[in-house]
């Protein structure tokens, strides 16, 4: 599986992924995920795309507990800056 990391903000949070790992794993983000501006890195948003990508892995089972679980956390104070990042709203393979 992809190296993974979990980044949030006091208001929410995010699952970063390679974005060939995403298309490979078959999941389509939402409008509510990001994506670097070179499109190599995907940031799942925490309340559906996260599990999507973790189910599809097979890594995702148990609950939230498990979707954090092993998978190294930063948190950001105030404002994250994938906020800042394009939206996956119109995502084309």
């Amino acid at each position: 599986m992809a190296q993974l990391k979990w980044i949030s903000d006091s208001g929410h949070g995010w699952l970063e992924v390679p974005t060939q790992n995403v298309l490979d794993a078959g999941v389509v983000p939402s409008q509510y995920s990001y994506i670097s501006d070179d499109r190599l890195t995907t940031y799942l948003e925490e309340d559906c795309d996260a599990s999507k990508y973790l189910v599809a892995v097979g890594k995702h089972t148990l609950g939230v507990a498990a979707l954090l679980e092993g998978i190294p956390e930063e948190y950001i104070d105030g404002d994250c800056w994938v906020r800042d990042l394009t939206h996956c709203a119109g995502w084309e393979r």
